[in-house]
């Protein structure tokens, strides 16, 4: 039949070209859309600044058969154990961070993706892949990984955090007796490997979100730094041990990775104890000799060895310090509290509105008049606590009786004499 075709015609009719496009009959075949996929993700995540991007999927380096921290400590096990009771290893599993993590924006959306890089940072962790950020952060378009492993996301940042590379593992100083490729990599014993969590400050206005976690440049400005100082020359102190079961003994380093000593849950509180002899408290405190003849009672508090802000990390985290005079008949006659920490308005927008945060080396101190007090013996308590949550937000998430809020660290007790 004459007319009946799908092909174009070109006709030449008085010096113009007439295109014409039979349609009777047929149906013009229209491109699908493509079907976004992993490559789609990883494109995404290269944009977007260090601390939201995944350690992109390596190869698994020949001679190991899992990417699994236990799978590791079959021969690396003291230092696995060690690991095993480190807030790394709580990362995923934090009651505090799952309960943050549910909390949506004041868009209605969530920012999940956004949190989970640091918490469960390799690509094998994350169960859904960023796709399409275009409608905002807070509502990402995702995919379903084909590459998740549930049982490596419980383990939160885990050995392949740090140690994974392209087909090999990473080491300080590198092997040739490893039953699999190992390649020295001396970025290990800097702070950059540890920034690309602990260094995420932004500010995302439409989401009303913030992220404040400045410790490495906190620890960039410190003396500790100008005296050589690494996050590792603390948080992973060296030891003389082998590094693999029945190895030679050689120097490595901690794997307990201690910070504040707050733990996770009432069984971590047990294991945690065993860091004590590794790691100091951050903050020092010290009551100076009384002088009757000037009725001034002096107590001071210094960070004496944390090499950052203190409290650094968490913007929710502070410290108290009580110091209470009570007389022969344990009666107060005075009394001092002090709270050390940042304190934020998150809504209706973000706003940082005080941080007394000690620097590393300051010094300060609380006084207490005693001028009023009569004659007479009194006894000075003063303690101190580390906390990592306020008692309305431990209500507010419902997790009284399930999450250790704080930690005692410090008691003094010493007798005054009022003549």
């Amino acid at each position: 039949m004459e007319g009946r075709h799908c092909d174009d015609g070109v006709q030449k009719e008085g010096g113009w070209v007439i295109i014409s496009i039979w349609l009777w009959g047929c149906q013009l075949n229209e491109p699908e859309a493509k079907v976004p996929d992993v490559s789609d993700s990883i494109e995404v995540y290269s944009k977007q600044p260090t601390y939201l991007q995944p350690i992109f999927p390596k190869s698994v380096p020949t001679g190991l058969s899992s990417l699994s921290s236990a799978s590791c400590g079959e021969c690396h096990t003291e230092i696995y154990n060690e690991w095993s009771i480190s807030t790394h290893s709580y990362a995923w599993t934090d009651l505090q961070f799952q309960a943050e993590l549910k909390k949506p924006t004041q868009n209605g959306g969530n920012v999940e993706w956004m949190c989970v890089r640091c918490h469960t940072p390799y690509w094998d962790q994350l169960p859904q892949l960023v796709v399409d950020l275009s409608k905002g952060l807070d509502f990402a378009a995702t995919i379903p990984n084909p590459m998740f492993d549930s049982e490596l996301r419980e383990e939160g940042v885990g050995c392949i955090s740090c140690h994974l590379g392209e087909g090999v593992i990473l080491g300080p100083t590198g092997t040739a007796n490893a039953p699999h490729p190992v390649q020295k990599s001396e970025a290990l014993l800097k702070p950059e490997a540890c920034n690309t969590c602990h260094q995420a400050e932004a500010y995302f206005p439409d989401q009303n979100l913030a992220c404040v976690f400045s410790t490495g440049e906190e620890h960039a400005a410190s003396p500790q730094w100008k005296d050589g100082q690494s996050c590792q020359s603390c948080h992973m102190p060296t030891v003389e041990r082998p590094t693999v079961s029945g190895g030679p003994v050689k120097s490595n380093r901690r794997h307990f990775f201690g910070g504040s000593r707050i733990p996770k849950s009432k069984a971590h509180a047990k294991d945690i104890e065993q860091m004590a002899e590794y790691y100091k408290h951050g903050l020092n405190v010290s009551i100076q000799p009384f002088d009757p003849s000037n009725p001034v009672l002096r107590i001071d508090y210094e960070n004496a060895n944390a090499g950052h802000m203190l409290p650094a990390g968490d913007p929710e985290r502070f410290i108290r310090i009580y110091a209470t005079v009570t007389d022969s008949n344990d009666r107060v006659v005075a009394h001092r509290e002090l709270k050390i920490g940042s304190i934020y308005q998150w809504y209706p927008t973000v706003k940082l509105l005080s941080d007394n945060r000690l620097a590393p080396k300051e010094k300060r101190s609380i006084e207490i008049d005693l001028s009023f007090v009569d004659s007479g013996v009194f006894d000075l308590k003063v303690k101190a606590e580390k906390w990592r949550i306020t008692e309305e937000n431990l209500v507010y998430h419902e997790l009284e009786n399930k999450l250790p809020s704080h930690v005692s660290f410090l008691n003094l007790d010493e007798k005054i004499t009022i003549p």
